[in-house]
């Protein structure tokens, strides 16, 4: 499994692959326009959402998730998100 994080690579994620998604975890407390418009997303591509503490997001990826990290499951044909992903 590879982590996507980030406001526009999980967005680009669930535009262009929303089948390779197997986890989608949200920052509690983000309430913003462009976290909106991603759950929104999610929702119209079927995809549960959980809700988590920031500190729990910080554990699970090594750079700014900006809220928001998805776990994917990917073939092995070279991803073009694997630039986000730390391992």
């Amino acid at each position: 499994m590879e982590q996507v994080y980030g406001i526009h690579a999980v967005d680009a994620l669930l535009r262009r692959e929303p089948g390779s998604i197997q986890r989608l975890w949200v920052q509690a407390g983000r309430q913003d326009k462009r976290m909106a418009a991603l759950l929104d997303l999610a929702v119209n591509q079927g995809i549960a959402t959980q809700t988590v503490p920031r500190a729990e997001l910080d554990q699970k990826v090594f750079g700014r998730h900006q809220g928001v990290v998805a776990e994917v499951l990917r073939e092995s044909r070279g991803g073009r998100f694997a630039s986000r992903c730390p391992g």
